[in-house]
């Protein structure tokens, strides 16, 4: 399925080999290496580069007659420039990123900032066509801010401001060796006034509306984190954005699409939970503190005022009332419903 590396062309007019070589110049100088097959074949493509002073832009354009193809990185290679960012625009076709355990895909008319942890792969389909934008160190404390929290998020270019964005650049881009020197900084500093307020923009609009498709299976990967710690009474916003790898402003928004908090809804799992296990019969003789502190809680008189804010009576309440009245209790074991003696 994939191609090995080959030199560029020698002839400029024509197309050049799309190669990692070109490619890992936009991504700091990195090794990367295409992936190997048993059906040998070289991808070609059209590869050009523009340099404003900071800001390099580079375009990628694989002919329509390959097949997909993909590079991944060099796991020896060291990395420079660990503050700057790449923002990729997919023109045609279809780009995939690989970046720790996250996966995402770029489709036709997405804009995505990849950042310093570069992708370990990428995956190229048949002719695909990219705009590359390697974007220097950012001084600026509102644009970092806003950067960092656009980081591995995919941008919809086909509206609104991310539509201007893309415009721009591609303008900038074929422009670029025709703009004189001293209008340089100020256009690169306007382009990067332009991306932050793009990126701002669409993240409000995220906020107030629907939910991605990318941002749903995002949010469910993280639930699935959590619920495999909840036990872990060190568990915090901080602590589970950082493990998958988003910042906690990002995460925060996330859970704001079901219209609640990280924190609220871990305590209401873990109250779930507790309510789970006081129903148990086989766990009947368990003390309630026993059941709070296994899962999660630190405070006793926390989870007691949170459980009967939640459930309408205290954990000691509902077992007398259960011992009391001979409730149905729920055999996790057998998933049977048993009668409390």
């Amino acid at each position: 399925m994939y191609a090995p590396i080959q030199q560029l062309s020698s002839d400029p007019q024509g197309f050049e080999r799309l190669t990692s070589q070109r490619l890992c110049e936009a991504f700091d100088g990195e090794r990367l290496e295409l992936e190997s097959s048993r059906n040998r074949f070289e991808p070609v493509g059209k590869i050009t580069r523009r340099r404003l002073s900071s800001i390099e832009m580079l375009r990628s354009e694989a002919a329509i007659s390959n097949r997909p193809f993909g590079i991944r990185r060099d796991s020896k290679s060291g990395r420079g420039g660990q503050d700057e960012l790449i923002l990729v625009v997919v023109l045609a076709s279809q780009l995939s990123c690989e970046i720790g355990n996250s996966y995402y895909t770029l489709a036709e008319g997405d804009i995505a900032l990849i950042g310093p942890e570069h992708p370990g792969r990428l995956e190229f389909s048949a002719g695909f066509d990219g705009l590359w934008v390697r974007l220097p160190k950012i001084e600026s404390h509102i644009r970092r801010v806003i950067f960092q929290d656009a980081v591995d998020r995919k941008f919809d270019s086909r509206h609104g401001i991310m539509h201007v964005l893309l415009r721009t650049l591609l303008t900038t881009y074929e422009s670029a060796n025709s703009i004189a020197g001293d209008s340089v900084p100020w256009l690169e500093s306007s382009l990067l006034d332009l991306i932050a307020a793009a990126v701002s923009a669409s993240s409000i609009v995220a906020r107030e509306g629907h939910a991605t498709t990318y941002s749903r299976a995002t949010l469910q990967r993280i639930k699935s984190h959590i619920v495999a710690r909840l036990h872990d009474d060190t568990l915090t916003p901080s602590s589970i954005a950082s493990a998958m790898g988003i910042s906690v402003r990002r995460l925060n928004e996330l859970f704001a699409q079901c219209q609640t908090t990280v924190t609220e809804w871990i305590i209401a799992e873990r109250l779930e939970r507790c309510r789970k296990r006081l129903l148990l019969r086989s766990q009947v003789k368990e003390t309630i503190c026993q059941v709070a502190y296994e899962e999660g809680f630190k405070n006793i008189s926390h989870f007691n005022r949170a459980f009967k804010n939640r459930f309408g009576e205290s954990p000691g309440q509902l077992r007398d009332r259960i011992r009391r009245e001979g409730l149905p209790s729920v055999d996790a074991e057998r998933g049977v419903l048993l009668e409390v003696m």
